[in-house]
């Protein structure tokens, strides 16, 4: 199969307008060559100005490789499996439209696939970028809530027993890959204003199923934006439940949901001993967030149908 770039760069945007000249800023700042990649838009049937300002771009960048498409079944999985299908690049590396590159990511991992024809996904590490205050209740044990992911300041390849698979801020595929373990799971992922996921994990999984190897390099750096209406209460119990609803579905479909019970029985214990080690420092906020935190993703796995 013959590909006309190197890399797409898939943003799968829906209601970010505020978010989005950031992320075009960081593409328009890449050290790679701007013929050897595409801006693929994905408008997950946005109602606010995404459509505009999306082509007010396109028309200001004439020099770029770019397309606006609209995916009318809703869905962040949806529309990620329409940018496989609209993609032209040996590689797609999914943007967030809340995130913003690194000058040099895309050079990274490209030459990094480039060098090691034997990967089929890399990831790396993704960093928060605060836009308010700094909550009380922040801690590394819930910064992956707002998108942090730092598994190593080394290189690894992810298998069996280490399963620090790529988030969706930082994840970039050969494309070939999707031919032979499908795409995203739509059953999976962010619907408009839900808090599910689990669609990473689940495809990651299955490219390791398939024999493939996946790695993970810390020089390719994306930077997640935090804004002060995601470190609310409301918004924590809304992201881990939707985890745990995430998990049982996922746990159901692969018939090891049992064992994920035990897993969160587990885990429970470990969030135990860290209230403790937090009430004792004086850091209730820390603490009794933990709780609340396991408390709502283990309502999600064992209810995973929300009340109306």
């Amino acid at each position: 199969m013959e590909f006309s770039f190197k890399i797409s760069v898939v943003i799968c945007t829906y209601n970010r307008e505020q978010f989005l000249p950031g992320l075009m800023d960081s593409i328009l700042r890449q050290s790679y060559d701007k013929n050897s990649f595409e801006i693929v838009w994905i408008d997950n049937n946005s109602t606010d100005h995404t459509a505009t300002l999306c082509q007010s771009f396109i028309k200001d960048h004439p020099d770029y490789h770019i397309r606006y498409t609209v995916e009318n079944r809703q869905g962040l999985s949806f529309a990620r499996n329409r940018g496989i299908e609209e993609a032209k690049g040996e590689y797609i590396t999914f943007a967030d439209d809340d995130a913003v590159l690194a000058p040099d990511f895309l050079e990274k991992v490209c030459d990094y696939l480039h060098r090691n024809p034997g990967i089929a996904e890399v990831g790396g590490p993704i960093y928060l970028r605060y836009l308010g205050k700094i909550p009380a209740w922040e801690n590394p044990y819930m910064n992956s809530l707002l998108g942090y992911f730092h598994p190593a300041s080394h290189p690894y390849l992810m298998d069996k027993k280490n399963r620090k698979y790529p988030r969706g801020s930082n994840m970039t595929f050969r494309t070939s890959v999707f031919n032979t373990c499908g795409n995203f799971n739509t059953a999976l992922g962010r619907v408009k204003r839900s808090l599910m996921g689990g669609e990473e994990k689940d495809i990651a999984f299955r490219i390791l199923d398939a024999g493939h190897k996946i790695a993970y390099i810390p020089e390719a750096v994306v930077y997640h934006l935090v804004p002060e209406s995601r470190t609310t209460a409301r918004f924590i119990r809304e992201q881990a439940t939707g985890t745990g609803r995430s998990e049982h579905i996922r746990a159901k479909a692969n018939g090891k949901y049992p064992r994920r019970i035990f897993v969160e029985m587990l885990k429970w214990g470990a969030t135990l001993i860290l209230w403790f080690r937090y009430m004792l420092t004086l850091k209730p906020q820390k603490a009794n967030m933990l709780v609340r935190f396991r408390y709502w993703v283990s309502r999600g796995l064992v209810s995973p149908v929300p009340k109306e």
